[in-house]
């Protein structure tokens, strides 16, 4: 098995929007909102099959305008998040080195040396590999599973596991 990978990835619009999806989507308090959000957009609907008419229920629905804020905001957040994203760090080129002893991230403005203690957790998708750090300030990094230049991705999923297992 190869030890050496290589991971050559430029930050576009789309790989931050699919992050902060996955960010969103994959977080049980976003989760726990969302459906606070439609629970309380349900009173409407509720007060009407109870046999009020539309004023009625408008009226004794007062959780309805919150719920409908807190969903659409829980719906749009991770366009907003992806967005900043994207303004923050778009289209900066990273080459992502993974060695037997640590991961060397090359952002063409600095290079970061990372050990494999200092990673929380590895998870992937179908397309992309989400490689999240312990620090204070935790990184979470994208790999498309598509930009590896030296390894697969079925290869460095192995690899990875077996680095953080030891």
């Amino acid at each position: 098995m190869n030890n050496n990978f290589t991971v050559k990835t430029t930050l576009t619009k789309k790989l931050c929007m699919d992050c902060a999806k996955y960010i969103i989507w994959h977080n049980p308090i976003f989760i726990c909102f969302l459906i606070i959000g439609i629970l309380l957009l349900a009173t409407l609907p509720g007060y009407i099959l109870l046999g009020h008419s539309f004023s009625e229920a408008f009226s004794l629905s007062f959780g309805f305008i919150p719920g409908l804020a807190l969903t659409a905001a829980i719906l749009a957040a991770p366009w907003f998040i992806g967005k900043k994203m994207y303004q923050q760090n778009g289209d900066i080129t990273l080459n992502i080195n993974f060695n037997d002893d640590e991961l060397i991230i090359n952002n063409s403005h600095k290079i970061m040396k990372i050990a494999y203690n200092d990673i929380k957790k590895v998870q992937q998708t179908n397309k992309y590999f989400f490689i999240s750090t312990r620090s204070a300030d935790t990184t979470m990094y994208v790999l498309d599973k598509n930009t590896f230049v030296i390894g697969t991705a079925a290869d460095f999923n192995i690899f990875i596991q077996q680095k953080l297992r030891s």
